[in-house]
């Protein structure tokens, strides 16, 4: 419900709270900030359902199936624990994070996981040809990746994880929370383009490099990812401050309002400013004011 005059809405009954909850009050006294919070507006208007998903308030198929979607994702996830907030913050491309999300979520096309569907293909490992092709034989057992972790100075990272932990996703949870951002980023860059890749090299072009040029290779290749991501940030940086300092004026003979808001979630207020002024910058006239009730950004500035 949106709030009107608030003759339509059954307190105890409807949801009406603005919280991203499901807005009907359970409890009172634990909700009383929350309903000290809800604004209410000089002009008198009706009570209104509305589609909460929606700015305007109206229902679009495509916000539909977002939030369907969306309920269906967190049930899954549900069921699976782990850092997995971390794992996305990591300190590496997004095309290797995504690959270790796969592996968490035992979603790798190992020759183990492919004959569990049902797929026809040899059991062994396809570099060393003596073990079962399985996530953690690929990349922590096998002769081949031992041998990239040392040759990329990772070895030590891996090693007491490997004797503490028995599944791939504790071992990379547990270096995604333990470790620093880069170390992690470091694991995932070489998860993706060493054992991986190398491996899918070999599968379908024959083509297999050699272990320890393999392990400098991943380092190599996250370092210079990562002076390009500080160079870009460092530009980005650059250039919201100079956006920040730069005003546009109107065009002559009009007048332009510059507004701006602001809120705190403790003290339930909302404040705003607004400032007019010409085409060549001349102060016109401005003003501020504050509002009881936690309002967005949008509706603040409206």
């Amino acid at each position: 419900w949106s709030i009107g005059d608030g003759s339509k809405i059954k307190v105890m009954e409807d949801p009406w709270l603005r919280d991203l909850g499901r807005g009907w009050v359970r409890a009172p006294q634990p909700q009383a900030e929350e309903i000290l919070a809800v604004p209410l507006f000089g002009e008198s208007c009706e009570d209104r359902l509305v589609w909460k998903e929606e700015h305007n308030g109206e229902y679009t198929v495509k916000s539909g199936y977002k939030l369907l979607m969306k309920e269906k994702e967190e049930g899954r996830r549900r069921g699976l624990t782990g850092s997995w907030k971390e794992l996305w913050q990591i300190q590496a491309p997004p095309k290797t994070k995504h690959l270790i999300w796969r592996i968490c979520r035992d979603c790798l096309p190992t020759r183990t996981q492919l004959r569990q569907h049902h797929v026809s293909c040899p059991a062994a490992c396809e570099l060393c040809s003596r073990y079962e092709e399985d996530t953690w034989h690929v990349l922590f057992e096998c002769e081949e990746s031992k041998n990239c972790w040392l040759a990329a100075g990772l070895q030590h990272i891996i090693a007491a994880r490997l004797q503490a932990f028995n599944s791939v996703r504790d071992v990379i949870f547990d270096i995604c929370s333990s470790e620093s951002k880069e170390i992690a980023g470091r694991m995932a860059m070489m998860i993706w383009d060493v054992l991986w890749n190398n491996r899918n090299q070999w599968l379908w072009n024959h083509e297999k490099k050699d272990a320890t040029q393999l392990g400098v290779h991943a380092f190599q290749m996250w370092d210079d990812w990562n002076r390009a991501q500080c160079n870009n940030n460092n530009s980005v940086i650059q250039e919201q401050v100079q956006h920040q300092q730069r005003w546009l004026p109107p065009r002559q003979g009009w007048l332009k309002c510059n507004v701006d808001a602001g809120f705190s979630n403790n003290g339930r207020i909302t404040s705003g400013g607004w400032c007019i002024r010409d085409e060549t910058g001349q102060f016109i006239r401005a003003g501020t004011h504050w509002f009881r009730g936690a309002y967005s950004i949008i509706e603040a500035e409206a």
